[in-house]
């Protein structure tokens, strides 16, 4: 028997045998992400826990609406900024949907391509003297939108206060509106192509 049909049976008959058994798992469930994460793994696993979990679901709203949260949460628009080359090499023959940038001895690197788990907009970002970083570009779908003026990146403010590194960083929605917001203000031109992402996206604009 695997261990998550056997933790199932156990857990079916702890649970016919006591209502406090189903306040206790609200509670603990209340208390942390973590044993969400954990039960909706489980559920994944066995077809026979999940019918334990709706099972509980039934007895209490509360628990069914923090599961639904948590998937909600799980399935949420995500958004990241990926590395796009030094700004003085590479940023006036930026273009959309770009594949390679200069190294400083000439050669030739790969930029950051999208994250196969970010659905929502994907940033691009370049580096200049001094380790400071500017954004530069915002995609998403059919809208690719390379800036005319960059928005130097304040993480706090930008990217869920993640710093730089080798790869794309990932942030929430809060951060992606404020950095679009920026963006619209520096760069009217673009402003048209910008507020269309975030209206797809339901992203608030700090305007």
């Amino acid at each position: 028997m695997r261990k998550s049909d056997f933790l199932a049976s156990i857990s079916l008959f702890l649970v016919g045998k006591s209502d406090f058994l189903v306040s206790i798992s609200l509670l603990l469930a209340s208390k942390s992400d973590f044993l969400a994460s954990i039960l909706l793994l489980l559920v994944r696993k066995s077809d026979f826990l999940a019918s334990i979990l709706l099972f509980l679901a039934s007895k209490s709203d509360f628990l069914a609406s923090m599961m639904a949260a948590h998937i909600r949460r799980e399935e949420s628009v995500k958004h990241a900024i990926g590395y796009l080359g030094h700004y003085d090499r590479s940023f006036q023959s930026l273009h959309p949907n770009p594949r390679e940038y200069v190294h400083e001895n000439g050669s030739i690197g790969r930029v950051d391509e999208r994250p196969t788990d970010v659905n929502g907009v994907f940033f691009g970002y370049m580096e200049r003297q001094g380790k400071t970083f500017v954004a530069v570009r915002a995609q998403y779908s059919d809208i690719d939108v390379v800036l005319e003026t960059a928005i130097p990146l304040d993480p706090p403010r930008h990217t869920d206060g993640k710093g730089f590194g080798p790869n794309p960083s990932r942030l929430g929605d809060e951060s992606a509106g404020r950095l679009l917001s920026d963006m619209i203000l520096a760069n009217p031109q673009a402003a048209d192509q910008l507020r269309q992402i975030a209206s797809r996206l339901g992203l608030v604009l700090s305007l």
